[in-house]
């Protein structure tokens, strides 16, 4: 199994005024303004499940920019 947690950033999505103004009330614009050039980021690991437990085969990689 792959585990692929995620954040990305969209401008066009995320400058969509209607959207904007349905969730004016729960989301921080002033921050999504800030990280719309950034793009986003994934963390990706590899995880091999057994009867014993799972075992996250990328553990030992080094992280990287």
């Amino acid at each position: 199994m792959t585990v692929e947690p995620g954040i990305y950033f969209i401008p066009a999505l995320l400058q969509n005024a209607e959207k904007r103004k349905q969730h004016r009330d729960t989301v921080a614009w002033d921050r999504v303004d800030r990280m719309l050039g950034f793009g986003g980021i994934r963390i990706e690991d590899n995880v091999l499940v057994t009867d014993a437990g799972p075992e996250v085969l990328t553990a030992a990689i080094q992280h990287t920019r």
